[in-house]
């Protein structure tokens, strides 16, 4: 009897931990509906997107909708970050015309997602982008070379110059038109905005000026948007932000064109 118990209990341990989802640990991979996954906490349950599983999968392109949790051997899991690279599209330049590029990308509401991964989403041809309002990280080039003509960026972003939470390049090689940048902001980055030929306003919300550096708006090959750009502060803030650097303006309006 004790050898057959011996023999059962394992057997028994393992349906536990396929039912219970036991077995999956931190740093486990796996797939769902077309995506694949990595698990970065337990405590709680949380995953970061890796990429598409199995190639390329229609319905996931050229539309995607991140989920803001899933359920999954009987865990629930919410999606707390984008990874670097997860959707990018640089290698598929060939099979452009099969539609294996985003051209739309949501958040289901509210979403989980606090990190977006350098390079998450370069190389598609995205028109438009709402970064959740519990993002706080934005890494290097995570939408480079889009064809983005409106972004709203949430007063829960901040750009730090010590903490790289709002990348170089991060949407540079776009087609935006305007920018608002929220209160939160603290710091703009290396070309963050650069390579944007229809650039035409910046309003800025922080009454306090953020620092600037020297080519957020400065092209590769040297050109500066600024002298094509209307710069917007906030009400008698004008010379407090010429004072900080934020010079060269086509024009500079004091006021507010949003709420």
């Amino acid at each position: 009897m004790r050898k057959q118990l011996q023999l059962i209990m394992p057997a028994i341990l393992m349906v536990l931990a396929v039912l219970t989802g036991y077995s999956q640990n931190v740093g486990d991979e796996f797939n769902f509906d077309g995506i694949k996954y990595r698990i970065t906490s337990k405590t709680p349950n949380s995953v970061e997107v890796v990429g598409l599983s199995g190639g390329i999968r229609t319905s996931c392109l050229p539309n995607l909708t991140i989920l803001k949790d899933l359920f999954f051997k009987n865990q629930v899991y919410d999606i707390t970050a984008i990874g670097e690279d997860a959707f990018n599209r640089r290698d598929q330049v060939s099979l452009e015309v099969h539609g294996d590029k985003l051209t739309e990308v949501t958040f289901e509401s509210p979403s989980n997602v606090t990190v977006i991964g350098a390079s998450a989403f370069a190389y598609n041809r995205l028109t438009e982008v709402t970064i959740p309002e519990n993002v706080i990280s934005i890494g290097m080039y995570a939408f480079y070379d889009n064809r983005l003509i409106d972004v709203t960026i949430p007063n829960s972003v901040t750009i730090s110059k010590n903490v790289a939470s709002f990348g170089m390049y991060a949407f540079w090689d776009n087609d935006l038109t305007k920018v608002i940048i929220p209160n939160s902001v603290t710091y703009t980055g290396h070309s963050t905005f650069a390579n944007n030929p229809n650039l035409a306003m910046i309003e800025v919300k922080p009454t306090d000026p953020p620092t600037i550096h020297p080519v957020t708006f400065l092209d590769l090959n040297g050109t500066d948007l600024r002298n094509q750009i209307n710069f917007v502060v906030p009400l008698w803030r004008i010379q407090a932000y010429l004072d900080n650097g934020w010079r060269s303006f086509k024009s500079i309006l004091d006021g507010s064109t949003s709420p």
